[in-house]
């Protein structure tokens, strides 16, 4: 089974996790001059992973943000959604306290969520490489996709293909 982790944003990626082969892939979002996603290097990408189920965070305002930069942020989110609905592949949204409560499990006492994360990373898979900030938050997502919905607890990923 091919679990993909979807992280939102203008840092965000993708992540698939085979659980028959090990393999690890991912995919920065990229962005049109006007901040439109650029959809048709990442159908393509999907149609290469052929992910049978799509773990996408399901986000909100954040404090501190003004109205633009929450609307702005928005945006990409809902353009995200449309376009992995379009692929018609099985998609899950996951609130970030469902797949940070399993990722964080037994971890550190960082303050950042983003640093419990990295951390929680490099304690379960040692030989991971570090990794790009929305690399690290879709693969702990697909992570979090293979243990709940793929019915696998693998550990031992290939990671050449996040680096």
């Amino acid at each position: 089974m091919i679990i993909c982790g979807a992280d939102p944003g203008k840092k965000g990626a993708l992540v698939t996790l085979d659980t028959a082969s090990t393999q690890c892939n991912h995919f920065l979002l990229k962005y049109d001059k006007n901040g439109e996603l650029e959809t048709d290097p990442l159908l393509w990408w999907l149609e290469c992973v052929g992910p049978d189920l799509v773990i996408m965070e399901r986000v909100g305002g954040r404090r501190g943000w003004g109205a633009a930069q929450t609307f702005n942020f928005g945006d990409v989110y809902g353009q995200l959604r449309i376009v992995l609905k379009s692929f018609r592949v099985p998609r899950r949204l996951v609130a970030p306290k469902v797949w940070q409560g399993f990722v964080h499990q037994g971890g550190g006492a960082a303050e950042r969520a983003k640093d419990r994360t990295r951390a929680a990373i490099q304690s379960a898979f040692p030989t991971c490489p570090k990794l790009h900030e929305g690399v690290m938050d879709a693969f702990a997502m697909a992570w979090f996709g293979v243990s709940s919905f793929g019915k696998s607890n693998r550990i031992d990923w290939d990671f050449n293909g996040l680096v």
